[in-house]
């Protein structure tokens, strides 16, 4: 390469984090883009008026909105700086010279070693002022520095190739040991001694131990009854209270919006992903502060394939993640957060349609709330829910859980286990506790008694995603067993020490993992304890009426069918706030749809015996697509609105 063609480091002006300096180089820059016809100099100034109100770089702009593509922008730089431009069919880089920097420093700042040169080496950038900030790093490790420029994904997508073994380890093991589900190796011995002592007490003393299994699974219902009871007496109260607060009170607002960075894993979905990119476009956030990373994974060649040929926006990047000893949703966020821009970092799934506001939502409640409020969960919902008996029921389901359940435990301050989408991070918080275990199958709901444990709190955010309801009885079992695996994993990983879980979360919060967790997993597994009342009065003998007597079994089955009652109605308020109001005679038939629970936590048992870490995908694409999402989206808002009222 001739030395002509190099621009030496130390011949580069510093680039000052001032305006002067920003809009000399966007001068700079600016003026050869203008030059080769790419831009006109009223999109400079534009960009540069733009850039000036978002704290952001001209060139930043100018990607953001498709003005300059990524590598016309490296040649416009190579021209400027008299370097030259990265070109991975020529050249490639170098692992040795990566390995002295760190394969996971590099790939966090974004810099790529290429080769030595003379007494130099070779450093490729996509932006000079990213050289600038980590200049001295880069030359206390190489020396001279020489600069060649490429794009962003050029140098993420190189560094993985070389060494793609320390970021598979870095995403597995980014979480310390001791709060990571993968130091339960003995989970599968411990399950196997749990199970095998039950099945030796039935066999050897059936009437008592049938008699304590139905008297946990009656408080384990009694316990779940009050609490949606009580969740739904303290939303109606909130309903009217903020009514009020609306009226009176505007929201806080950053003095100058954040990027947020939007982690969507992809396994295997080339059926919604074309939906996915056009329900992401849809967002009224500025496209300038969205950072938006699709994650695949290396074993899943169509799907690359089909993202090769389809066409991004500047402000979608893809990420593939190098294959490890698991293969877990978490894992991949993992790696996708070292290379994150924003300071608030959400997740979506690969079959969501959000709220096209929902951003604006999450930032500005971020902006209104304490520090200590570290995670935002948004609501779900579901298009198409009517397709069949099991998407009525689904859909049910959640408005309770996320319209009704979750309002109680926020109200009561309780733990909130977070859904696996449209849940939101301050990102210094999310990378202070370790991000993600990637061992965990349930990473959401361990990672929210993590934050509480640390002092943090989780709030509800007024804003709601549609999601594809899942619609097979098969794929909703494999998908519940996996939620209740995890579940299983999470409650044995905090419990290993109960004094210090008590201590970090307090009697109410110690109540509140044991009712969550071991209740919801127990409760679905004791479920046919509690089925059997149905035909004590034809004559069904049980040890019940042999220690209560006759009468005290009537008393167990009138509190049987209230709490039935009760859950019925709870549904179909739930029904009504979510604009689902014809929906809610559907609760009538919840008791026909629990029973796929049942079953699905039987399967949970069975693997953890055998198969604790492994992720059961959830299959997507299989009911068509809602072509009316915000439709819906504006449905929902005005009935919800008309039932505040």
């Amino acid at each position: 390469m001739p030395q002509s063609q190099i621009h030496l480091a130390q011949t580069l002006p510093p680039l000052r984090h001032d305006t002067t300096a920003a809009e000399h180089t966007a001068d700079t820059v600016g003026s050869y883009l203008i030059g080769a016809g790419v831009i006109s100099a009223y999109t400079l100034l534009w960009a540069r008026g733009l850039a000036r109100r978002r704290a952001l770089s001209v060139e930043e702009i100018l990607l953001a909105y498709g003005y300059v593509p990524a590598e016309t922008l490296a040649q416009a730089y190579g021209a400027v700086y008299r370097a030259q431009v990265f070109d991975p069919s020529s050249y490639r880089g170098d692992p040795r010279l990566l390995d002295q920097i760190g394969t996971v420093r590099a790939f966090t700042i974004g810099v790529l070693p290429v080769r030595r040169v003379g007494r130099g080496v070779l450093i490729a950038v996509a932006n000079p002022e990213v050289f600038q900030r980590h200049r001295q790093e880069l030359e206390n490790i190489y020396g001279e520095i020489y600069l060649v420029f490429a794009t962003r994904q050029q140098i993420t997508d190189e560094i993985i190739r070389l060494r793609p073994n320390p970021l598979a380890t870095r995403a597995e093991t980014r979480l310390p040991e001791e709060n990571s589900c993968r130091s339960m190796t003995a989970i599968p011995i411990a399950m196997a001694l749990i199970l095998t002592a039950l099945a030796i007490g039935f066999y050897q003393a059936p009437q008592p131990m049938i008699f304590w299994a139905t008297m946990v699974a009656v408080g384990i219902l009694l316990i779940w009854c009050t609490l949606k009871g009580t969740s739904a007496i303290l939303l109606l109260f909130r309903l009217g209270r903020e009514k009020q607060q609306e009226e009176e009170e505007a929201p806080a607002q950053f003095l100058r919006k954040p990027v947020v960075t939007l982690l969507v894993p992809l396994y295997r979905e080339t059926g919604v992903v074309v939906q996915l990119i056009s329900r992401l476009r849809a967002l009224r956030y500025p496209v300038e502060l969205l950072d938006v990373i699709l994650i695949l994974e290396e074993d899943d060649e169509k799907m690359a394939a089909f993202l090769r040929h389809t066409p991004l926006p500047p402000w979608i990047r893809t990420l593939i993640v190098p294959s490890g000893n698991v293969q877990t949703k978490p894992r991949a966020m993992n790696l996708a957060l070292d290379i994150a821009r924003g300071s608030i970092v959400g997740v979506y799934d690969a079959e969501d349609a959000p709220d096209p506001d929902q951003i604006h939502r999450v930032v500005d409640h971020f902006a209104a709330s304490p520090p200590e409020v570290a995670c935002l969960q948004g609501r779900l919902d579901y298009y198409r829910p009517r397709k069949n008996w099991l998407s009525r029921c689904f859909c049910l389901e959640y408005a309770t859980w996320f319209g009704v359940v979750l309002e109680g435990l926020q109200a009561l301050q309780l733990t909130i286990p977070l859904g696996g989408t449209t849940v939101f991070f301050r990102r210094e918080i999310l990378e202070e506790l370790g991000g993600w275990d990637a061992h965990n199958v349930t990473e959401d709901a361990d990672l929210g008694v993590r934050l509480v444990r640390q002092g943090y709190r989780t709030e509800l955010v007024d804003t709601v995603t549609l999601e594809e309801p899942n619609c097979r009885a098969r794929a909703w079992i494999k998908q519940r067993s996996r939620w209740l695996k995890g579940y299983i994993l999470t409650y044995a990983l905090h419990i290993r020490n109960p004094r210090q879980l008590w201590r970090d979360l307090g009697p109410r919060g110690f109540f509140g993992v044991q009712i969550l967790f071991l209740g919801s997993f127990l409760g679905f597994c004791l479920a046919p304890f509690l089925w059997v009342f149905l035909f004590v009065p034809y004559g069904l003998p049980h040890p019940i009426v042999d220690v209560f007597g006759s009468n005290g079994s009537k008393v167990f089955m009138l509190l049987f069918l209230l709490s039935e009652y009760l859950m019925i109605m709870v549904t179909i308020l739930a029904a009504k706030l979510r604009g689902y109001t014809r929906l809610g005679i559907w609760a009538l038939s919840m008791q026909l749809y629990y029973p796929l629970a049942t079953i699905a936590g039987y399967k949970a048992l069975i693997e953890c015996l055998y198969k604790p870490f492994f992720w059961d995908k959830t299959e997507h694409g299989l009911i068509g697509v809602a072509t009316t999402s915000q439709k819906r989206h504006r449905k929902i808002a005005i009935k919800g609105q008309a039932m505040a009222a």
